[in-house]
């Protein structure tokens, strides 16, 4: 299963670096840019609880942001099963520091072993389309 969600973490960041990182709003041509990271340096970082909803559902999540006025690219980390964000704390701490944004967040619903789950609903309410839809919010 943790190769399951390295395999995952791998696919997103592998998708997000192909597709870019922006979203469906319009940006100007300077905003094209593509962005570059300094392999050599290492940056401090920043972590913030943030929240998104998802049609009445809260969705818990942190970031893990580089502390630098540049743009930078953002990775979102997704969990496997039986586990929550914090499976994706490691990989978000290394690019941040790296000069990477990352957001890990629990699904709704997430899991029913040791670590809680921030997020709302019952793993019970959970499948593969609600766990597009919590990632599409987010």
């Amino acid at each position: 299963m943790k190769n399951l969600s390295i395999l995952l973490s791998l696919l997103i960041v592998l998708s997000a670096v192909l597709c870019g990182c922006g979203g469906g709003s319009q940006s100007s041509t300077a905003d094209k840019t593509p962005l570059t990271i300094d392999r050599d340096k290492s940056y401090n970082y920043n972590t913030r609880e943030i929240w998104c909803d998802n049609n009445g559902k809260k969705i818990y999540g942190v970031a893990y942001i580089p502390e630098t006025e540049q743009k930078v690219p953002l990775v979102i980390t997704c969990h496997g099963l039986g586990t929550n964000h914090e499976s994706g704390v490691g990989y978000a701490k290394h690019y941040a520091e790296k000069g990477i944004a990352t957001y890990c967040f629990d699904f709704c619903g997430g899991t029913k072993s040791g670590d809680p789950n921030k997020s709302d609903g019952k793993s019970t309410d959970m499948s593969v389309m609600t766990e597009v839809s919590d990632l599409e919010a987010v």
